[in-house]
Formats: structure tokens, sequence, C-alpha cells
């Protein structure tokens, strides 16, 4: 889909699958209502099928003008403070408090130099020195300082698996998943829990989507700040131009 984008239009996108119900399908669906994950993908697909619709017949792009600026603008913040805060917590910057629930980490370690590292650089390379891409950067060269105080502390000082060099560059993907959905959850939640489901975890993708495309599109140019809706192309090239 990246390579579509961009080769028939005009928009510097990267297509991804959405990571956001990860925990949704793993917790919720699964260990809570008792999904076989194939069972929980079926949810996933029906919710992804009725965005598709969605977009096809227009509703979606009517939607997104009918929402306020501020809106928008607040999912932004709402999806970047999210992902921040599970680096934090992963970092160990931010624990799980003793009758509050949150607490300060101790702030000792490897991986919570690492972060304090790569946030230092992040900050003065975009505050400072204004470089484009400082965000690449920094997690870049937090990357290569992790791998070498790993390897410095004989490995331990991260999970198995992560900060280290890895066994090849280059692996055959594994496509034995594809495919492997089935609808066994209408008949073990109920036809009503199963469309409520759906339409929880599609509002959840529609949001999400709509607040990445407005902050990612916001600053690399693809959209208009002031209407959140596309730049015209000669627009965009007149105003690089000057």
């Amino acid at each position: 889909m990246s390579i579509l984008i961009g080769a028939f239009t005009d928009r510097a996108y990267a297509m991804a699958p959405g990571m956001g119900p990860n925990a949704v399908v793993a917790y919720s669906l699964v260990a809570g209502q008792g999904l076989t994950f194939p069972e929980a993908m079926g949810i996933i697909f029906l919710e992804g099928l009725c965005i598709t619709v969605f977009v096809l017949t227009g509703f979606r792009e009517a939607i997104f003008k009918a929402i306020p600026l501020q809106l928008k603008k607040a999912i932004v913040i709402g999806i970047g403070l999210f992902i921040h805060f599970i680096g934090l917590v992963d970092d160990g910057l931010v624990a799980v408090g003793e009758g509050t629930p949150l607490a300060l980490g101790n702030f000792v370690g490897v991986p919570v130099l690492v972060t304090i590292f790569g946030l230092v650089v992040i900050i003065m390379m975009m505050m400072t020195r204004r470089m484009r891409g400082a965000v690449g950067l920094g997690i870049l060269s937090s990357t290569v300082v992790a791998v070498i105080l790993n390897y410095a502390y004989g490995k331990t000082s991260f999970p198995a698996g992560v900060a280290v060099w890895p066994g090849s560059i280059v692996a055959t993907p594994d496509f034995s998943l594809v495919g492997q959905l089935d609808f066994g959850a209408f008949a073990k939640l109920g036809s009503a829990a199963a469309v409520l489901w759906i339409c929880s975890l599609m509002l959840s993708d529609f949001f999400d989507t709509m607040g990445t495309l407005v902050g990612v599109g916001s600053g690399g140019g693809g959209v208009s700040p002031a209407s959140c809706r596309p730049t015209p192309p000669h627009r965009r090239s007149s105003s690089s131009g000057s």
C-alpha cells in the first residue's frame, strides 16, 4: 500500500497495520471474553471492512470535515501522549504506584540512561539546531548507545532480544497466519455483543487514523493546519519554492 500511494498519488504517507487494538485483542477479546486469536481477528477483519465501506462511500470524509478543528488537534495530542506514556513505562521513568495509579520510577539502570540520552539529543537537535529528522536521528543514536551498553554489561541490561545485533539482516517472512480468522465470536459472545465490539473497535480505529492523519499531514505539508484538508499540489509547490 505504501508503494501504491507513492506511485499513484502525491501524498508522502507510509501505510502500516494499526497497532492500537493489540491490547484489546489480547486482554479483552482473548483473555477476557475467551475468544481464540482467529476469532478475535475475525472481529478486527469485520471492523476494518466497515471502515473500507465508509471510505468508498465518502462517509468517512464527510465525518472528518464535520468534526471541529480543535477536536482534531485534541485527538493528535491524545495519541502523542499515549505513545509517549508507553515509552515512559517501558523505560522505567514511570511505574505503578503504591496506593496511587502512577509513581516516578527509580531512575536507575541502563534503559533509563538511554532514554534520557535520547530525549536530550532530540531536544537539542530540534530546539537549538532546528534539524530535520531530529526524532529519527535521536532514535538511531539511542539505539547505538543501547546496543553498546547492553554488550558492555553482558547483554543483561535489556530483555532478551532487545538492544542486540540481529542474527541475520534479512529473513523470509512467515505467511502461515495469513487468512487465519473465523467468525465464531458471534456464537460465543452473541450477535449483539459481537456487533458492539465491532463498532467500538471501528470507532477507535476511525479516530486514531484521523488524529494521525492530521498530526503527520500538518507537519509534512500534506494537510493544511487551518482547515485540516488536503493542500492542493500547486499550492505546496509554490509555497516550498518561495
